[in-house]
């Protein structure tokens, strides 16, 4: 199907309707979702013509800076407007189309369990884990087109696309110059298309290691692990390197107790792959996404102290049991439901009766839900059994509406894990 066929009046506004209508993110227009709604005719309009001419321009993206932890350097997203919002979403649906069935598309989840998997089977005694630096920024754009060229031909999907790379983002009111401004490597992160063009980028290392025999290699975004055994280690770290340099990428240096690039022995020392830690036969969450975790769960008493106990308890039971919204599950359950440290779920259970001590909140076991119990309905749930008022909540359209602002708190406990 040609791209065009994405920029039908009907499949945007449901797109705009379903994904975009109810987020709060400004781009550099300053146009919000509302203003846009009451004009979003004339806005399609303008995007089919413009698309068709090849007369389309991105506008700069708005740059918000995402903080992820003391000692780490704080992470670029960029924030399109609106009309770029809704054109690059019918750019991702295309592009996901054209690619299915070739790329590597587990979830988080599905990565996890089989690992654990692996693991069990005693079929490796060692791993590697490997961080790609900077990865997202230092994406040549050369490479990835002609990947991309490989499986599309088709000249407005291509153009559009070279637009979003090229663009820039920048901080609210430092537009000067920026119109003669490009990025020459890069993909700018926070964009529908971001996570597919990753894919592509890496696919050819992906098949190449997913076929070997004496490895087995799980990648999510720019962290690699792999499964193997001590002999091969050194061929493998030695094969991996040059094959990303030949990306012109470049992985981090191996140090121990590192949470970037290591190795070590799968039964004796601890590792970290997507936020969980894998230590002898325990599956469970590192440090800094449990923190995260309960810095969030302090967050709601505080921002409930001078309302009823009522909404404390229902802000607090969202960010405890996730919800369903749009089809979609949410929350910290939900993303680490692959871990098997029951410990972890019990000390988070009594954290949060402390809590409601320390700000004087009167303590009800009977309406506070609790980390273990979500663990066990997590393994045995019928999503089309669920609604608002089971234990992990199904939100309808309405009342996920009204819930948005928890909904997307409930997305940020797990970014960046």
């Amino acid at each position: 199907m040609k791209f065009t066929k994405y920029l039908k009046r009907k499949i945007l506004k449901e797109t705009f309707d379903t994904k975009l209508k109810h987020t709060y993110t400004l781009g550099m227009d300053g146009i919000s979702t509302n203003k846009f709604s009451e004009i979003i005719d004339d806005e399609i309009d303008i995007i089919k013509r413009k698309v068709k001419n090849h007369t389309y321009n991105i506008s700069p993206y708005r740059e918000k800076l995402i903080l992820k932890g003391k000692t780490s350097n704080p992470r670029s997203i960029s924030i399109p407007t609106n009309r770029d919002k809704l054109t690059l979403s019918a750019l991702q649906k295309f592009l996901v189309t054209e690619f299915k069935g070739k790329l590597s598309d587990d979830d988080v989840n599905s990565k996890i369990s089989h690992i654990k998997q692996t693991i069990k089977s005693n079929t490796f005694d060692s791993f590697i884990k490997l961080d790609i630096k900077s990865f997202y920024p230092n994406i040549d754009h050369e490479i990835l087109l002609n990947k991309v060229r490989v499986q599309i031909n088709d000249k407005e999907a291509l153009y559009l696309l070279e637009k979003a790379l090229r663009q820039v983002a920048i901080a609210t009111g430092r537009r000067k110059d920026i119109q003669t401004k490009v990025e020459q490597k890069g993909v700018a992160q926070g964009l529908s298309i971001s996570n597919i063009l990753s894919s592509v980028y890496l696919n050819s290392l992906d098949k190449k290691y997913s076929k070997k025999t004496n490895l087995a290699y799980f990648r999510y975004v720019d962290d690699i692990l792999i499964l193997c055994n001590k002999g091969d280690m050194n061929d493998i770290k030695e094969s991996i390197a040059m094959d990303t340099q030949k990306l012109k990428l470049e992985i981090h240096d191996f140090k121990e107790n590192s949470d970037k690039s290591e190795f070590g022995t799968i039964h004796k020392d601890k590792f970290q792959f997507l936020g969980f830690d894998f230590f002898a036969d325990i599956v469970s969450v590192r440090e800094r996404s449990i923190d995260k975790l309960r810095d969030r769960i302090i967050g709601v008493f505080y921002a409930n102290q001078e309302k009823n106990i009522t909404s404390l308890y229902r802000e607090l039971n969202l960010k405890i049991s996730g919800c369903i919204y749009d089809e979609k599950q949410y929350g910290w359950m939900y993303f680490f439901r692959q871990m098997d440290d029951q410990t972890l779920l019990y000390s988070l259970d009594i954290f949060v009766k402390k809590c409601f001590i320390r700000f004087h909140r009167k303590y009800k076991e009977s309406k506070v839900k609790k980390f273990t119990k979500i663990y066990f309905k997590l393994k045995n749930y019928d999503i089309d059994k669920l609604d608002k008022n089971t234990y992990i909540p199904k939100f309808n359209t309405a009342i996920g509406r009204s819930l948005k602002h928890e909904i997307v708190k409930l997305k940020e406990d797990v970014y960046f894990y």
